[in-house]
């Protein structure tokens, strides 16, 4: 694994590997994860924001180079 931000080099997969997600009933509820520390973990891949709505300030200040 090389070097990401905070939470994708230390929280992220120690969190994982205490769990049995690559396991049922895990594996079946939540296929996205059994792969996710393989496949570039940092980058936040499927995350869907869509219909939010906000009253006042900012909401969706996300780094321009994961916006796509």
């Amino acid at each position: 694994m090389g070097t990401y931000d905070y939470g994708a080099s230390t929280e992220q997969p120690r969190r994982l590997k205490e769990m049995p997600y690559r396991e049922s009933p895990w594996k079946e509820h939540y296929p996205r994860l059994v792969g996710m520390l393989e496949d570039e973990p940092a980058k936040p891949k499927n995350n869907l924001i869509a219909r939010n709505i906000c009253c006042g300030g900012r909401w969706d200040d996300v780094a321009k180079q994961a916006q796509p």
